[in-house]
């Protein structure tokens, strides 16, 4: 039987009948209420008429509007349904199912870890090796298909999938194999990752890696990314700067093949030996001369 809440009143004084009932009524009418529980959303009551006589009598009642009581079920308790005559003492009492259900509850836990979980119909144990062998380490997770409707289990924290798990719930990690990226779940979605960390300046950098070779960040500072070889820091690709300056402050040791390009005289550059070497000219074939020429320039006019 499942566990069911009674109510209980501990000042209700006995009372009697007003009217003889026969062995299936389910009204019985009493002459104080006086303190008396009202059963409904506070749950059913008991009653004994004849407590202690032969006649006695268990009633679960389900409401009391007066000294009028509605009763569910007659011969409660293991009693025996009977007739009862005027006068007959009425009693609020508690009654063994009660008592028993208390009992169980209270001895439900038996194991260290122990806790109450409800099945739909009593609360039952959920403990270490009720749900899984070996449960050091597990989290208590909702699980409806459980027997108690929860279980001991890791939680998952990292997926390794090509599709995307269900992104609800705890913070967590899935590696993305159509993608090949690690993607972090925020709770609610998966989260694109940012490729490189972005630092302002060298300083910013240095004090975030311990370099290793293959290492790589964005300068937001230079608005290019670098990557780190066995020897230091170098650009990926051809870095733009301002001017000279600024392209000689960054390479402050340059090498063969170091590149660069100088917004300020849109020259593309490569250090060859001892020096920058400026390799790339614009080359224009017009009748007329183009306008703005930098230093450098071609410009051919065809004759005729």
């Amino acid at each position: 039987m499942g566990y069911e809440r009674k109510e209980y009143k501990g000042n209700a004084a006995p009372t009697a009948l007003t009217g003889a009932i026969d062995a299936d009524d389910t009204t019985v009418a009493i002459t104080d209420a006086t303190n008396w529980p009202t059963g409904g959303a506070n749950g059913k009551f008991v009653i004994a008429i004849g407590r202690g006589t032969a006649f006695e009598e268990k009633m679960l009642c389900t409401a009391r509007t007066g000294t009028s009581i509605t009763v569910s079920s007659r011969g409660h308790d293991g009693t025996t349904p009977q007739s009862h005559a005027v006068g007959q003492a009425v009693e609020h009492v508690l009654d063994a199912e009660t008592i028993d259900q208390v009992n169980r509850l209270a001895n439900l836990l038996t194991t260290k870890g122990d806790v109450i979980a409800h099945n739909g119909v009593n609360p039952v144990r959920l403990g270490p090796g009720v749900s899984t062998v070996d449960d050091d380490g597990k989290v208590l997770q909702l699980k409806f298909s459980e027997a108690t409707g929860l279980i001991f289990a890791a939680l998952e924290t990292f997926r390794l999938s090509a599709s995307a798990p269900d992104p609800d719930g705890a913070v967590r990690l899935w590696y993305d194999q159509a993608t090949g990226q690690l993607r972090p779940s925020d709770g609610a979605s998966w989260l694109t990752p940012v490729q490189l960390p972005a630092f302002p300046s060298a300083v910013a950098r240095d004090s975030y890696f311990t370099e290793v070779a293959g290492c790589a960040c964005w300068r937001t500072d230079l608005n290019f990314a670098e990557v780190h070889n066995v020897s230091g820091w170098i650009p990926l690709g051809r870095p733009a700067f301002a001017n000279a300056a600024a392209r000689d402050a960054y390479y402050d040791a340059p090498w063969d093949g170091a590149q660069a390009y100088l917004l300020e005289s849109h020259a593309e550059q490569v250090y060859r030996a001892d020096a920058w070497v400026t390799f790339s000219y614009l080359h224009t074939v017009s009748a007329s001369a183009p306008a703005g020429p930098l230093v450098g320039d071609l410009w051919l006019e065809p004759v005729g």
